[in-house]
């Protein structure tokens, strides 16, 4: 199951200038991606976490088992190892994954 947090909502529910650890990252890697439609991605799954950060647009995940979540701007999802999911063909935004897991 992917887990959509909005990261706004949660950064301002936190007391002024303190930290919030999202996670730990070990032998991960971060990618900046420019996504436009149309495009045609094909199912993938991952060993590791996989955290997807909408930086600006919309980003449409979806699952083999049917399910899509729709990200925006500021929104982060978390990809469980495991799960096949795909970028839908209409998405259209620049994103953030990190790879890696605690």
């Amino acid at each position: 199951m992917i887990t959509v947090t909005d990261l706004a909502v949660l950064g301002r529910s936190l007391a002024v200038d303190t930290d919030h650890l999202l996670t730990r990252l070990q032998d991960g890697a971060a990618l900046l991606i420019h996504l436009a439609p149309p495009a045609d991605y094909p199912y993938e799954s991952h060993k590791v976490e996989e955290r997807i950060v909408c930086i600006q647009g919309k980003l449409n995940l979806e699952t083999e088992a049917g399910t899509c979540h729709a990200l925006l701007a500021g929104q982060m999802a978390l990809i469980p190892p495991g799960l096949r999911h795909r970028f839908a063909a209409d998405s259209d935004g620049v994103i953030l994954t990190l790879f890696g897991g605690a």
